[in-house]
């Protein structure tokens, strides 16, 4: 199963049902203050700075606010604290007493939550499938629904011969085949050498794919780290996110796989040479302009270019449509993560402009059972 999908499931609860989204988590000073003082009643073997105690209090504020999964949110911040990595790890030392340090970092987290700043901006850092990611502010966070859309390019790549005999994909038990669409969704792939990549100082393996707006790097990262024969070229607009991926990249060691470069999907053209990659995949802008003052609170803190796709959501993808045939090799997949009202209008698109030399395979739901994925093919001519 898909390791941080499951630690992230309380990401996914909002009233605008197809968007990215982030719960809020609003705390005034009286919630600052009970983090360590008791109310003289309740159970008298709570310590007042044990971790119960603190999560509790901050939790019982939060439900009182309103805040949707409150007992999630406190428990995020409080595993930071605890240098812990599970919600798991916060259960576990629920009588472990917290120093005076601890308590005042507890505080000035909850006082951040108090401005709805995410918990991913607050503790600097989130899991995305077998990683950890730095994160920071405007850099949109990644979403549990994109570790499904590693998958399905994991299970693609999978099927593209290489010049190693064997090829082991990490944690790639999930089988993309089964598609809502069209039965013929793993698309073509033994007459183009996949080895004649140009132009890349990523060189160092035989597939390589392009991550068109990647931000923290959570795409490529994962591609990386799971599928050893990959390199991975990585574009963005937006020059944050250029460095934070730059910056996870070498925290993981991966930089001699990963070339990054800032421009925008309409320049793709013109920065990379004709028939250069195997896959190229992208979560691009896609929520509607009309949508996006209905978005919550939380999501003011991250790029608004990062969300905005336009009047109808599409002005990215429409770009990245209009250049994957120059950037792919005939026969090979391009895979994208839209809203889930798009992929039809996505597949009409591309049967009515046939310049796009694109060939529509299928759509996938994602964990909610919503069609989120979008996999296309460039035709063999």
């Amino acid at each position: 199963m898909l390791p941080a999908i499951v630690r992230s499931l309380w990401l996914s609860s909002s009233s605008v049902s197809h968007t990215h989204r982030l719960p809020g988590l609003a705390l005034g000073a009286c919630v600052v203050r009970t983090l360590c003082t008791p109310h003289g009643h309740g159970d008298p073997d709570v310590h007042r700075h044990s971790v119960k105690y603190a999560v509790e209090q901050c939790e019982k504020r939060l439900a009182e606010q309103n805040i949707p999964e409150p007992d999630l949110s406190a428990r995020h911040m409080m595993a930071h604290i605890l240098n812990g990595k599970s919600l798991h790890h916060v259960h576990s030392r629920q009588k472990t007493i917290l120093t005076d340090a601890q308590l005042q970092e507890y505080r000035k987290m909850a006082e951040r939550r108090l401005e709805r700043t995410p918990v991913p901006y607050i503790i600097g850092e989130w899991d995305f499938r077998y990683l950890t990611l730095s994160l920071r502010p405007p850099v949109l966070i990644p979403r549990p629904e994109t570790e499904e859309l590693v998958q399905h390019v994991l299970q693609d790549l999978k099927t593209i011969p290489t010049s190693s005999s064997t090829r082991g994909v990490e944690g790639s038990d999930t089988d993309s085949s089964a598609d809502t669409g069209s039965s013929a969704d793993t698309g073509s792939s033994a007459d183009t050498d996949s080895s004649a990549d140009t132009g890349s100082s990523a060189d160092t393996g035989s597939l390589h794919c392009l991550d068109i707006g990647c931000g923290s790097g959570a795409i490529s990262l994962s591609l990386l780290h799971e599928c050893p024969e990959v390199s991975v070229s990585a574009v963005d607009i937006n020059t944050a996110a250029v460095d934070l991926t730059r910056h996870n990249a070498a925290r993981l060691n991966f930089e001699n796989r990963l070339d990054v470069v800032h421009c925008s999907a309409a320049e793709l053209a013109e920065r990379f040479p004709a028939q250069m990659f195997d896959v190229v995949v992208s979560n691009p802008p896609y929520i509607p302009t009309g949508d996006m003052p209905g978005l919550e609170k939380e999501l003011n803190y991250e790029d608004q270019f990062a969300l905005d796709g336009g009047e109808d959501g599409l002005d990215v993808v429409k770009d990245i449509l209009a250049c994957s045939a120059h950037l792919l090799k005939p026969g090979r997949s391009l895979w994208l993560e839209v809203d889930s009202r798009q992929p039809p209008v996505i597949e009409e698109y591309v049967a009515r402009h046939p310049d796009c030399n694109l060939e529509w395979l299928a759509s996938h739901t994602d964990f909610q059972e919503r069609p989120r994925f979008c996999h296309l093919r460039r035709r063999w001519s």
